[in-house]
């Protein structure tokens, strides 16, 4: 939070500042003269702490000679919202709970809403948390079915909302446990019917077989029960009770036939269908006390491609045709359907032959092109015309219509009734849904029919409610009726009420649900009122969930798993103790090692690579035979070995040979390790010259000490060591390196008194200034490193001492380069330095007055480590050039009008390569 203080009268001062509770203040306090008629101002910023709560105020005291003021920082309340809810959800019936975690990161007491809607939007559970700062609750939303849901929470006081998608889907076994039947236990009554018990239950028996299966049983009623084998190529289902069954089905490829019989009334069928790409064809018989054999076509025909004349983009012939010789009837039809010019259309045509009666026959025509649709018929036989119809349809969006409500319509005319329709859609405000309503008008048999309905609903996230309401008007008097529904209720109770009244029928009706979901069972309780007739019914009912675990030995009777087995062992070279929770994967399933090393996945038939999951390995592992491509037959098993090792660690250190009376330096050594493939990587040692790597693959490695990079003079005595790092071991080296022998300085030519790089830390590709103030007289300075000189410093014209010029940074390098400073012939004085590359580094130095005004104008330096062809400042969409060459760039910063809060700024650059640079700035926006 910034105060900015105004400050009158004469003299300098500086000011003392202070806050209340020991909140950071974040301005640099520095001295201020005041003139007097002028006005100043000082801005202090205070920084509010993370942890501080709503409502908390701190006082800034500001003391300025004899002038006393104070500014209130109150802290206001952030909200922050986060929720945790499941992906998915496995549903076991009658009830499963969608489990949220709502957590109030914010920094006050906030109350949450927890509503659960389902796909159409309606609320299904609501609930009201109160949630402190920094706490966290859970809350459980029942749901009874297998569906899409969306789970909302809102912020009461922080106005913020999330919500997320939570797929419920039937649950199933999981990956190598046990195949499951889930189902549902339900007792019920309902007066004045009977007692009744029923379970039902469905689930695989194996990969091969799904199984499905009910039964039932009613005080007074025979038992009833039904079971259902599916596999890939077929069915068997089977029925028992009052009625009685079987049915089985067999499919292979375009080939399928079928078979059922049931009783006690003798009923049957049979039949079979070929499909093949040009079409289908079947034929089937029904086995009753009117048998009947029946044939059906159905015939893709293909317009030649090469016909570049004929508009005909597809069309399709069927062709059907039954016989019942015990009714002596004969029929038969013919479809054609094609489209034409984007036109769909049909022809039907068709015959019924009866004994006794002459042939009818009907033809039949269809047509929808995109604006309209609309068919006739006709049907005639020996006597005369039989019957004719007429009908069409269309919609305001299909004729293209600016109306302000969607409609449809349509009129039908036959020779016995004409029927028109109307319907239209009309948007509600929240909380009510679309209004549906329409109208019907039918004149058939002499009488006339008028009917206009209209229904909508309306809910409420807040407390799970949805109200609903539906009307019927019109002639005659007897279609009129009005019905009202309610739906209320939360995490324990849900109540459902509905009231259907039509005046002149009459009929007066209302129920009312009620439901309790209680841990993983359901209770429901239900009362229907008829008014009228005075009848009443009442219902009760329990139903909780059924899971039935299945042993392997039973799924094994169905085929067992489409899978086969893959059996391993993880070498561990190291201590016998890290051979368990080593992570294992294939096709998608994973495993952990016992505390023998030994695994086991079930994955499909095919070929696999077994991996170790190197991602989730341990840090103190690495994988030295990590994946191993395996075929799996289909119920075969097959093993692999995989091999992991202990890491080891490296200690060592470079030891600097004393000699007598040589001055003492605490100096950093370069170090390279390089292992058996040749791969390298580079450290330096501690001040005492000291190292350790503490996480190494086992395996033989190279130590070497970096003899370029010792200073002037320094001798290697033992410059190389290889050492043999065992798995979970730890080795020491030791390198040894001497310091020049001690001699009288007598001074150099030229001596190096100071290095300066205008930054420690630059990105890769610029160009950084260097200075560097020498004693002695040279003619050449240069920046060397990486094997080549990087840069080419010249003298001041003002000060010979001082040489200055520019480093070329690699722009493919990172980490920290090493470079020396060469004067002359490199003999006479020689300076080590390091700059830190890093992409991440910035491009430069970006100078702006922090604070500003609406509409005043601040001016502004941009200082690149690199020499650029054009420089602009980007603000609010807005470019605006800034003037220069080279490095230092000048401009002024038009504050817009309208700034409110923190102005962000980005100064761009183009080096000479093309590429575009930026740096980033804030400008605090005071308001007055």
């Amino acid at each position: 939070m910034t105060h900015v203080f105004a400050l009158r009268g004469s003299g300098e001062f500086t000011p003392k500042v202070l806050s209340e509770h020991g909140w950071p203040i974040l301005s640099a306090i520095h001295p201020v003269k005041l003139e007097p008629g002028k006005t100043s101002y000082y801005p202090v910023t205070v920084r509010v702490p993370s942890g501080a709560g709503a409502g908390q105020n701190d006082v800034l005291l500001f003391r300025i000679g004899d002038g006393v003021a104070q500014a209130l920082t109150s802290v206001l309340y952030r909200p922050r919202l986060e929720v945790a809810v499941p992906a998915k959800v496995e549903f076991v019936p009658p009830l499963s709970y969608v489990r949220a975690r709502i957590k109030n990161g914010g920094n006050g007491s906030d109350v949450f809403v927890v509503s659960l809607l389902d796909a159409r939007g309606a609320p299904l559970f609501s609930e009201r948390l109160q949630i402190a700062a920094g706490e966290q609750k859970e809350v459980a939303a029942p749901v009874e079915r297998a569906d899409v849901y969306r789970l909302v929470v809102t912020s009461t006081l922080g106005k913020t909302k999330k919500a997320a998608l939570v797929v419920v889907e039937a649950a199933s076994y999981k990956p190598g446990g046990p195949f499951r039947l889930t189902g549902h236990l339900t007792a019920a009554y309902a007066y004045p019917r009977n007692l009744s018990f029923s379970v039902a239950a469905a689930g695989a028996l194996s990969d091969f077989v799904y199984f499905n299966g009910a039964a039932g049983y009613a005080l007074g009623a025979l038992p009833a029960a039904s079971a259902s084998f599916s596999w890939r190529e077929g069915y068997f289902t089977v029925v028992a009770g009052s009625s009685y069954g079987v049915a089985v089905g067999l499919h292979e490829g375009g080939v399928a036939a079928s078979l059922s019989l049931s009783g006690p009334v003798p009923q049957g069928g049979a039949s079979l269908d070929i499909s093949r790409a040009n079409g289908s064809y079947g034929a089937s018989l029904s086995l009753s006390r009117d048998p009947a054999f029946r044939l059906r076509a159905r015939i893709a025909l293909r317009a030649s491609a090469d016909d570049l004349t004929t508009e005909l983009e597809s069309d399709e012939l069927g062709l059907y045709l039954g016989y019942s010789p015990t009714q002596g009837q004969l029929n038969g039809s013919a479809v054609y359907s094609f489209v034409y010019r984007a036109w769909p259309l049909d022809f039907r045509g068709a015959f019924d032959w009866r004994e006794g009666r002459p042939v009818s026959f009907s033809l039949a025509a269809d047509a929808n092109p995109r604006r309209l649709s609309m068919g006739g018929k006709i049907s005639w036989n020996g006597n005369g015309l039989e019957h004719w119809s007429l009908a069409a349809a269309s919609s305001s969006s299909r004729l293209q219509l600016q109306s302000p409500l969607p409609l449809a319509f349509g009129l039908r005319l036959s020779d016995t009734r004409l029927k028109a329709f109307a319907n239209a859609t009309l948007k509600l405000p929240s909380p009510w849904s679309d209004l549906n309503g329409g109208v019907d008008a039918e004149y058939a048999d002499g009488s006339f029919s008028l009917v206009a309905s209209a229904s909508s609903q309306a809910s409420s996230n807040k407390g799970m409610a949805l109200w609903g309401v539906a009307t019927k008007l019109g002639w005659p008097a007897s279609v009129n009726e009005l019905s009202l529904s309610a739906s209320l209720g939360g995490s324990y109770l849900r109540t459902q009420a509905s009231l259907l009244w039509s005046p002149w029928k009459p009929s007066l009706g209302t129920a009312l649900n009620l439901t309790w979901p209680l841990g993983g069972s359901l209770l429901s309780a239900s009362v229907k009122r008829e008014w009228y007739s005075g009848e009443t019914r009442l219902g009760v009912s329990a139903s909780m969930p059924l899971v039935i675990d299945l042993t392997d030995g039973f799924s094994d009777l169905f085929g067992g798993r489409r899978s086969g087995v893959i059996t391993g062992r993880v070498v561990v070279d190291g201590p016998a103790r890290f051979k368990s929770g080593i992570p294992v994967r294939a096709a998608g399933v994973e495993a952990l090692t016992d505390d023998k090393g030994n695994f086991k996945l079930l994955v499909p038939p095919g070929e696999h690579v077994v991996e170790i999951a190197a991602g989730k390995l341990p840090a103190y592992l690495v994988a030295t035979r990590a994946k191993e491509k395996v075929t799996v037959p289909l119920h075969k098993t097959v093993s692999v070995s995989l091999r992991v090792a202990v890491r080891a660690s490296l200690q060592g250190r470079v030891a600097v040979e004393g000699v007598k009376g040589a001055p003492q330096r605490n100096l950093r050594f370069a170090i390279a390790l390089e292992n058996e493939s040749g791969k390298s990587t580079f450290l330096y040692t501690d001040s005492s010259g000291a190292f350790a790597l503490p996480a190494l693959p086992p395996g033989r490695y190279t130590v070497r000490l970096l003899a370029d990079l010792l200073p002037r003079g320094w001798r290697v005595l033992k410059g190389a060591a290889s050492v043999e790092l065992k798995p979970g071991a730890s080795s020491a080296v030791t390198l040894r390196v001497a310091p020049p022998p001690p001699q009288i300085f007598k001074g150099a030519a030229v001596q190096i008194m100071e290095v300066k790089p205008e930054a420690d830390s630059v990105p890769p590709g610029s160009s950084p200034l260097v200075k560097v103030r020498l004693r002695g007289k040279t003619d050449r300075v240069v920046v060397v490193g990486l094997g080549r000189i990087l840069g080419v410093l010249l003298p001041d014209a003002k000060d010979p001492t001082l040489w200055r010029g520019r480093i070329r940074v690699p722009s493919d390098f990172q980490g920290a380069l090493p470079l020396k400073i060469l004067a002359g012939d490199g003999k006479d004085g020689g300076y080590p330095f390091f700059l830190n590359v890093n992409p991440h580094a910035p491009w430069g130095l970006l100078r702006a007055y922090p604070l500003a005004k609406p509409g005043q104008t601040l001016p502004l330096l941009a200082h690149w480590y690199a020499p650029v062809k054009e420089c602009w400042l980007s603000v609010q969409g807005r470019d605006v050039a800034l003037s220069g060459s080279g490095s230092d760039w000048r401009g002024g910063l038009a504050v817009p009008s309208d700034a409110r809060g923190r102005l962000r700024l980005r100064v761009k650059a183009r080096l000479k390569n093309g590429k575009v640079i930026e740096l980033k700035g804030v400008v605090l926006i005071r308001e007055r």
